[in-house]
């Protein structure tokens, strides 16, 4: 255990790192809950049975590895990682990663508020400096200013490689932007979307009007629902549904069941005339609304169901007093149209110290043209020692487990 500055509670952090599969999550599940909740991270993607969830779907033998730091025997951040072995270049790498898709959510490092957990992540990044069994740190869609980019900045300062690469502008919406106005829709950022769907919503007026149904249950016969008409549009034809992808379906099953067991599940219904229209797959949490995953009828095509739902579940947002709405993932033509607020979020890496580290930095983000034309000349010379070694490997008891870094 490594101990880092004096805190004001005047006991120092102490740092733990635990090893294992999804039991490691199952044991710190109850105070990890109680730290989203008092602090910064009160968002549905760091809360451990959202992030159990993705491990079950995506990566079941995956080897995980959490570094919690405590302060007074509480858990003030929690930073969990993803253990991979793999290659860069025909170089053997060992990373440790950030749990997440990326085009759906964020990642942080899960801590508590005040100077407490700015000292707490501070202390992890202590521990992470010192320990020998990475060389690469790998954290996904972190947005700027919170404790994961406090945690690469340390690294930067302590003299360690690093590499900040802009990933997304995911929008938003401040909810008090919406106090006074009609329609949700009159804070719309493009006049030509204003004008477009007050004019629908007339016409939807004339023929009965809209109901918004709000659902907090993971009500399975729901849930099909929703992933029937997912899959009956444009995402079904692509190939990128629930429906068609067994991962996404055991995921969005899990945490449906999950935030509707927690109180943060939010699944609207938008309906015209009888008939579901759009649907909104999302979470309340933390006096925000995250959208997740939408689903329309795009036999109401001319309707602009989507716009129309967004605007629906806006004013239901504001009547329950939320503070935000949260897009989450791409910067989105169409969720530009609603709003110019925009979070930026960062892929971050780090590399160990030395000149191994130096040298995956070097070969993963070569400044020089000519450096690079190099490397990829070495990897030619030396492909026919890389199998040969890799055979000698494959026939010896060696464990190594091998996967594609890129």
């Amino acid at each position: 255990m490594i101990r880092a500055a004096e805190c004001e509670s005047g006991l120092p952090p102490i740092v733990e790192m635990r090893r294992g599969g999804l039991e490691v999550f199952d044991d710190l599940a109850g105070e990890w809950q109680r730290l989203c909740g008092e602090g910064p991270c009160n968002e549905p993607y760091h809360r451990p049975e959202w992030i159990t969830a993705y491990v079950r779907a995506f990566s079941p033998s995956a080897r995980i590895v959490v570094l919690i730091a405590r302060i007074n025997d509480r858990i003030k951040a929690i930073l969990p990682f993803i253990e991979e072995k793999g290659r860069l270049f025909g170089l053997p790498i060992k990373k440790l990663r950030t749990l997440t898709e990326a085009h759906w959510w964020r990642t942080e490092v899960i801590r508590g508020a005040g100077s407490d957990g700015d000292k707490a992540v501070s202390a992890l990044w202590g521990f992470l400096k010192k320990l020998r069994d990475w060389d690469i740190l790998e954290m996904r869609m972190v947005p700027r200013h919170g404790g994961a980019d406090a945690l690469f900045n340390s690294a930067g300062n302590d003299g360690f490689k690093t590499r900040r690469v802009e990933y997304s502008r995911s929008p938003y919406i401040t909810l008090s932007r919406l106090v006074g106005k009609e329609e949700p829709i009159g804070a719309a950022r493009s006049g030509n979307l204003r004008h477009a769907l007050k004019k629908i919503m007339r016409k939807v007026d004339k023929q009965g009007g809209l109901e918004l149904q709000r659902r907090t249950k993971a009500e399975p016969e729901l849930l099909q629902c929703f992933y029937d008409m997912e899959y009956s549009g444009w995402k079904g034809r692509r190939g990128i549904t629930a429906i068609g992808d067994p991962g996404t379906r055991k995921f969005c099953d899990e945490i449906a069941s999950a935030a509707g067991r927690f109180d943060y599940l939010r699944i609207y219904l938008l309906k015209f005339k009888e008939h579901i229209i759009a649907s909104h797959f999302g979470f309340a949490c933390g006096n925000r609304y995250f959208f997740f995953k939408l689903a329309v009828d795009e036999k109401y095509h001319e309707y602009a169901p989507g716009h129309l739902s967004v605007n629906a579940v806006l004013a239901d947002c504001l009547e329950c007093g939320l503070d935000e709405f949260d897009f989450t993932g791409y910067g989105d033509d169409w969720k530009l149209k609603w709003t110019d607020e925009v979070r930026a979020h960062d892929f971050l890496y780090v590399f160990s110290r030395g000149f191994y580290g130096r040298l995956l930095y070097a070969i993963k983000f070569p400044g020089n043209p000519f450096l690079f034309k190099i490397i990829q000349a070495a990897r030619l010379i030396f492909r026919p020692i890389r199998a040969l070694l890799n055979n000698n490997r494959r026939s010896g008891d060696s464990h190594y487990e091998q996967c594609t870094i890129r």
